[in-house]
């Protein structure tokens, strides 16, 4: 689900191929993956996937990226391998957009939610391995800076939801828009009870892929073949990719109306086989999550900029998804933290 609108045709990425890497494009393929705007490339020499990052991104980060992944491949984890211009650069900047060009993956990335067993708890070993190699790593960006933990109050969270709810008014579809009022509504509501744990800042954190899920998993043969886009690669509570990426991959997930104890248990075994956390990095677990997603309004905001652009994007579906998993979750975090306690407590330190 692009965000932005390509700055690309067909026509004009064959030219900047040429002209940039000199290779002669054959077919271009739009790629149904992710925020960005991503193209197949298929030419005599290989095949490529053509990235054109949305306007937030900066060239610094990119080049973080391709840094990351270079040192992660080289200790033999499987990411992206991205191709040097002409000039020897990995990345260009075109009509104001960054881009970069890496060796196409041929494999099969699953839906969300729709992640088999024999994948999922895959997943979450390699999730610790990544963890556990970039220890050695430079520090990368603080994904989650002192507001989170330390200087947090809710006023600011609840003006976004209220802003959020004065611009549905701009929308057409009055069946959207009162269920975007009534989530809002719900956050706004859970915002004036919480407060900050002081435990968060004793959480264990470390150098992650920083938007791990199963869409950045390329998979074949009942195995993953490799793991893309590490653009968001940051310095982050490890416990948060942990339960993240497992709500975005279990089958029960998918309604948001569930999640199993016993086999979230068994995807944080995975984990723990590669990467240490400690027992109340799982036992706060569930109570960070929700209080991200209570705070995230991620969603809203750029479905309702969509509509008023009339080029209206699917992630209303994903942010109304997370809203029912806080509901979950408000029902739920005390006895899932508590499920946890009681099974790590006296293996983990």
């Amino acid at each position: 689900m692009s965000l932005e609108k390509s700055v690309f045709t067909e026509e004009t990425i064959k030219e900047y191929i040429y002209n940039n890497y000199h290779i002669k494009t054959i077919n271009v393929c739009k790629q149904n993956i992710g925020s960005a705007n991503c193209y197949k490339i298929i030419s005599k020499d290989g095949i490529y996937l053509l990235k054109e990052f949305q306007s937030k991104y900066k060239k610094s980060d990119i080049e973080r990226e391709i840094t990351v992944c270079n040192y992660l491949n080289q200790h033999g984890i499987s990411c992206s391998d991205f191709i040097q211009n002409a000039d020897e650069n990995y990345i260009n900047v075109f009509k104001e957009k960054t881009i970069h060009l890496q060796t196409f993956v041929e494999g099969k990335t699953f839906q969300m939610n729709c992640v088999p067993d024999t994948i999922l708890f895959k997943e979450a070993g390699l999730l610790g391995r990544i963890n556990k190699c970039l220890e050695n790593f430079l520090k990368l960006p603080i994904g989650f800076n002192s507001s989170w933990f330390v200087s947090w109050n809710s006023d600011e969270s609840i003006n976004r939801y209220k802003k959020i709810i004065y611009h549905t008014e701009k929308l057409d579809d009055i069946n959207i828009k009162a269920k975007i009022i009534e989530d809002c509504e719900f956050k706004i509501k859970l915002l004036s009870n919480m407060t900050l744990d002081e435990r968060y800042c004793k959480l264990t954190q470390g150098n992650s892929h920083g938007d791990y899920n199963n869409f950045q998993l390329i998979c074949s043969d009942n195995d993953i073949k490799s793991v893309i886009d590490f653009s968001g690669a940051a310095y982050v509570p490890l416990v948060w990719e942990v339960m993240r990426s497992y709500t975005y991959s279990a089958e029960e997930c998918r309604n948001a109306k569930d999640m199993d104890f016993e086999k979230f248990k068994k995807y944080i075994d995975a984990y723990l086989k590669e990467n240490e956390l400690t027992l109340l990095d799982v036992e706060m677990m569930p109570y960070f999550y929700y209080f991200n997603i209570v705070r995230s309004a991620y969603g809203y905001p750029q479905y309702i900029n969509s509509c008023l652009e009339s080029n209206p994007f699917d992630i209303i579906d994903f942010a109304v998804w997370r809203t029912e998993f806080c509901r979950w979750l408000y029902k739920n975090k005390d006895e899932l933290s508590q499920f946890l306690k009681n099974q790590y407590k006296g293996i983990l330190l």
